[in-house]
């Protein structure tokens, strides 16, 4: 697969970085303001602060659009948790080998299982069907530490849209990344784990 830029070789570059580094960059660009002339600067703007298009070209000769930065497309039917911030990363259009697809990540500022019990009643209340799955990943801390999270899956009978959400319970709650999925399909993996 190869992605096509609508910037230049800086946006290539800050798409598989993180956000402290498009900062840096940032600043750097006020620090220089010949950069305010590039349209890579502007992409990487977009990426941290709106939006910023993106041409994926895959090997096949397909293409997909898709949307990078917090003002990208998130659909009115993807339930947001209530107590929680989302700051939405990317939108993935549709295109002929690929379903449209979204993520984000929540910022929670309540008890987070208090946040994932109500999330889990809306999801309900809106018809759709909530299974929670318990994930126990061991940290190569010390003393021994295990990383919890709560999965929180959504279907709906009547289509196939999906959402994801992922709670952080344990050593740090207070995050979360979800997704959504315009089309999931029979083969779509699913958690193993007890319930949380």
């Amino acid at each position: 697969m190869r992605i096509q830029y609508k910037g230049g070789i800086i946006d290539r570059i800050l798409h598989q970085g993180d956000p402290t580094m498009r900062r840096l960059l940032i600043l750097l660009a006020v620090l220089f303001p010949v950069v305010l002339v590039s349209r890579s600067f502007w992409s990487l703007v977009g990426m941290e602060f709106a939006v910023t298009p993106v041409t994926y070209r895959y090997d096949d000769g397909t293409t997909q659009e898709a949307q990078l930065g917090p003002m990208a497309h998130w659909p009115d039917w993807a339930i947001r948790p209530v107590g929680a911030i989302l700051t939405v990363e990317a939108w993935y259009g549709p295109s002929p080998n690929h379903t449209p697809v979204g993520h984000g990540i929540l910022e929670i500022r309540q008890d987070v299982r208090t946040v994932l019990a109500a999330y889990d009643a809306a999801l309900r209340a809106a018809g759709w069907e909530v299974e929670r799955t318990l994930l126990v990943f061991p940290l190569a801390t010390d003393p021994p530490r295990s990383l919890e999270l709560c999965v929180v899956t959504a279907r709906k009978a009547s289509d196939t849209r999906l959402l994801q959400a992922s709670f952080d319970l344990s050593p740090s709650p207070g995050t979360t990344s979800m997704h959504w999925y315009a089309s999931a399909t029979e083969g779509w993996m699913k958690n193993k784990g007890p319930a949380c």
